[in-house]
């Protein structure tokens, strides 16, 4: 949270649910997502995770536009932008957070609208 406290950016989290996955994986799924948020985020803007018994979805603001699909982003080593600088990484988070999600029995999407990167964890029943 000091990412965000250091760059003016308000995160709200609302909703629950409660889902059967093992917890170790879970925590490192959404601590994956919350650090992409956190590190690629325009300053001084909203970012929320929204929680229901379907789905948890990660919204946030972009600091810049990526240069490719958003669902290749899923892919090992794969950066949204090459030209991004002052951001280390090495493109895996979001690639652990889709093998997290094939071992939990979990499908997700990462779409762009209006200009807001959005992930969206689906919990199958």
């Amino acid at each position: 949270m000091v990412d965000f406290e250091n760059r003016n950016i308000e995160c709200e989290v609302k909703g629950h649910a409660v889902i059967q996955a093992d917890l170790r994986l879970i925590e490192l799924l959404i601590d994956n997502l919350v650090m992409n948020m956190a590190k690629y985020a325009a300053d001084d803007s909203h970012a929320s995770i929204e929680i229901d018994d379907d789905q948890i979805v990660f919204s946030n603001k972009m600091a810049c536009a990526i240069d490719c699909e958003p669902s290749e982003l899923w892919e090992p080593l794969k950066k949204g932008n090459t030209a991004r600088t002052g951001h280390t990484g090495n493109g895996l988070g979001l690639s652990i957070v889709r093998k997290i999600m094939g071992l939990s029995d979990l499908t997700g999407e990462i779409t762009i609208q209006d200009g807001n990167f959005i992930v969206e964890i689906v919990f199958k029943k």
